[in-house]
């Protein structure tokens, strides 16, 4: 196997360990993963390692306490509207104040 192959095997592990993370993360979070088709993802060659890592990650996820709060934002009626902010925002005192607003 030469280097390209190798760069281009290690690349697709990652690849589909990421979605594998991604899939449990989002199973956890109790999102909707109905519209993830897996196939479109992951090559058939490749299916044994996507169940291994998913199962490795739903082990890890199952750990992470879900807090009452962890709904997204607009759930919780939260909004991060910035156009309404009446005011700008001023650095703390002894604060440098940031170019950026």
């Amino acid at each position: 196997m030469n280097n390209i192959e190798g760069l281009m095997k290690e690349l697709s592990s990652k690849r589909i360990d990421f979605a594998a993370s991604t899939y449990a993360f989002l199973e956890r979070f109790d999102k909707d993963v109905s519209s993830i088709n897996i196939e479109d993802i992951v090559p058939n060659d490749e299916l044994t390692f996507f169940n291994e890592r998913l199962q490795h990650y739903r082990e890890i996820y199952k750990k992470i306490e879900r807090h009452k709060n962890t709904a997204p934002c607009r759930e919780r009626g939260i909004t991060a509207d910035l156009r309404q902010r009446t005011s700008p925002v001023r650095p703390a005192s002894g604060q440098k104040q940031s170019a950026l607003r």
